[in-house]
């Protein structure tokens, strides 16, 4: 008899999906299976446009990661992710692809997390299919990454400020309500 085996993804999410929240819509343990991490080669920008309305069509813009082999972000990793749990994050993330992350760029910052990296067999994060470079961010949307990045500690705040990039290249922390 053949056993169905599948493999074991992990998503990071790297706006929005920092929010405990958020990380609850996707199942009610994600929040506690989630981990801090680094990610070598990639770039979060605002430059992808809501799929939902915004008061200004100016300031439309929702975080994004794309490739850049000279930059860094951070994240959010969700382990061993399910059926469930991944059809909700594809519904979710409908506006973007994915792409893959290699283990050898992502870094967790607790390395006791490094364990639960290892018996995952992918990492998937997305990208933007709906960008535009003439818009900027939301501010309530970046005030709620900010406040949701601390959850994670002071320096999991300060990487994500440091490493995040907008259209204007202001610092994103000019774009808080």
């Amino acid at each position: 008899m053949e056993r169905d085996v599948r493999p074991r993804v992990a998503l990071v999410g790297y706006g929005s999906l920092i929010t405990p929240a958020e990380l609850a819509a996707l199942s009610d343990d994600a929040p506690d299976r989630a981990f801090p991490v680094k990610i070598e080669g990639l770039r979060r920008i605002f430059d992808q446009r809501t799929s939902w309305r915004s008061d200004d069509d100016v300031k439309c813009a929702v975080a994004n990661a794309v490739r850049d082999p000279d930059a860094w972000m951070n994240g959010v990793l969700i382990p061993t992710v399910n059926r469930d749990e991944f059809a909700t994050f594809r519904e979710r993330e409908r506006w973007y692809r994915l792409i893959e992350v290699p283990f050898g760029d992502i870094v967790p910052y607790d390395e006791d997390d490094r364990d639960r990296l290892e018996r995952t067999d992918l990492v998937l994060t997305t990208t933007g299919l709906e960008t535009d470079p003439d818009i900027e961010p939301i501010p309530g949307y970046v005030a709620d990454c900010l406040e949701s990045a601390g959850e994670w500690g002071e320096e999991f705040r300060d990487d994500f400020v440091e490493s995040t990039a907008t259209n204007a290249g202001k610092p994103v922390t000019e774009y808080r309500e």
